[in-house]
């Protein structure tokens, strides 16, 4: 898939998400490397899908990836992670990277909260109010 693509299809999720759950707090593409030919893993977090159960925020969450878009978009997903707005990950990329309303940030080989990134695409990074 075109990266550009990718980018579209990616804030349109993104939006659709803010609209069913509200401020979405995290919303990060992880990948092993550049290339959309690899497998990749979505990590998102908003304050409503604390709310929910953890597999019922991920059943939301891969519903709604699957209703966003066609194939090609969601088949290279081999995982959804949904987290707390208050876990360590979240906390520690929305205290160090900002990413500015209709922009994404390409983070490559970084260390986030113990957790290696190889590759990553940060579309939302954002602190929401505490409810």
């Amino acid at each position: 898939m075109d990266q550009e693509i990718l980018v579209n299809q990616l804030r349109t999720l993104l939006e659709k998400l803010g609209d069913k759950r509200g401020p979405v707090a995290l919303f990060m593409l992880n990948t092993l490397g550049p290339g959309f030919e690899q497998p990749w893993h979505l990590i998102v977090s908003t304050k409503e899908l604390d709310k929910l159960s953890r597999s019922e925020a991920i059943k939301e969450m891969t519903e709604l990836v699957r209703e966003h878009g066609d194939e090609s978009f969601w088949r290279p997903l081999s995982r959804v992670t949904v987290l707390k707005t208050q876990d360590p990950f979240v906390r520690f990329v929305n205290a160090s990277m900002r990413v500015k309303q209709d922009a994404m940030e390409t983070i490559y080989d970084a260390n986030v909260a113990g957790f290696e990134l190889p590759y990553a695409l940060l579309v939302r990074s954002q602190n929401v109010a505490v409810a």
